[in-house]
């Protein structure tokens, strides 16, 4: 998983993790609904043609309408919208979830079981003729029949399944979890393309055998590593100490050690192959968006930064250090940029909003 955060302020890392990843979960808080940076980070996946999942979170508390928050999802997000589990509750206390492809017991459910139940096959069946052609005749297919049949129709966008959970009672994440398997796809599925030197198309199907593809999605300056630079293999295998080619420059480059990182710690790899997301330390020649290997990849696509803040020293003593944490800080986020007016000569950091910069 990349956690990135919620806010349009810091849409740049949600997009260099969006390059990363196979596809996307958008978390919708059910006590605020959909905001703006829902429709926003939505958008954004759209375009990449990426597989799309929703989360329900914060179920607990206060009892929320769910009637009128689905509608709402599905009158923004589309009719693909489909609900894949649903809360129990007693008063103000969830009390489990209840899955809508094989329900049991659905005492103290929040919404009527049965027809979310025939919401959820019908959206699956599409995909197969014969089972659409059953269903029809008046039989329901069994459930491991439909299970067969949901990561096609995520992928192929007719389904975005909708979880909810109640991560602060730990109620539903496992289900959660377990939805993810069964409906997201594994790097293997996924088809990316990119170009050789000549410019021919290459397509890429996350083949560990095949030739080198990677690229830098996030960059890092931490106190203790200096600089990480943060990379996903789409194509082929990386092993440490390998030499390789930098945005189709010629001359070859020898990567320090490949580190594995979970939050805080860093364990050092002796490869990294197709579908992995790991770390190099200390490559200068590294910059978010480079590419490794010999196929370029589309550039990632950042938006421009619109609002500036004109930065001074409080003291000439104090210049060196305040230019080198703001290149730092440029390093770190593609979406600021470090200018100097001509006409003042002020160095202008420019970023996303005031509360960006700040």
């Amino acid at each position: 998983f990349l956690d990135t955060p919620g806010y349009t302020d810091c849409i740049g890392a949600t997009i260099g993790a969006l390059v990363a990843s196979d596809g996307a979960v958008i978390g919708i808080n059910a006590h605020k609904g959909i905001e703006v940076n829902t429709r926003r980070v939505f958008k954004e996946v759209q375009e990449l043609g990426m597989a799309i999942s929703l989360v329900i979170t914060r179920v607990d508390g206060e009892p929320v309408d769910f009637e009128k928050l689905i509608g709402q999802i599905r009158e923004t997000f589309g009719s693909g919208c489909v609900l894949m589990n649903l809360p129990t509750r007693q008063g103000d206390l969830v009390t489990g979830i209840v899955d809508l492809l094989d329900p049991g017991d659905s005492l103290g459910a929040v919404l009527e079981v049965g027809p979310l139940h025939d919401q959820l096959v019908e959206a699956v069946v599409e995909g197969s003729d014969e089972l659409m052609e059953r269903y029809l005749e008046g039989e329901t297919p069994g459930t491991q029949e439909l299970l067969g049949l949901l990561q096609p129709a995520v992928l192929s966008h007719r389904l975005i399944p909708v979880f909810c959970v109640d991560a602060k009672d730990n109620i539903g994440l496992t289900e959660f979890l377990k939805g993810l398997a069964r409906t997201m796809p594994s790097p293997d599925q996924i088809e990316r393309h990119g170009k050789t030197s000549e410019g021919e198309d290459v397509v890429l199907h996350a083949d560990s055998s095949g030739p080198l593809v990677a690229q830098v999605f996030k960059t890092r300056v931490d106190p203790y590593l200096q600089k990480l630079s943060y990379i996903r293999v789409f194509n082929g295998t990386l092993r440490k100490d390998q030499s390789v080619h930098v945005d189709g420059n010629h001359q070859s480059i020898k990567l320090p050690t490949l580190l594995e990182v979970q939050a805080g710690q860093t364990q050092p790899l002796d490869f990294a192959e197709a579908g992995q997301i790991f770390a190099i330390a200390k490559a200068e020649q590294l910059h978010t968006g480079s590419v490794l290997g010999d196929v370029r990849m589309p550039e990632i696509r950042f938006p421009q930064p619109m609002v500036g803040l004109a930065i001074r020293p409080k003291t000439q003593a104090d210049e060196k250090r305040l230019s080198t944490a703001l290149h730092k800080l440029v390093e770190e986020d593609p979406t600021v940029r470090l200018d100097r007016d001509i006409l003042t000569s002020e160095v202008v950091l420019t970023g996303m909003s005031e509360l960006h910069l700040k």
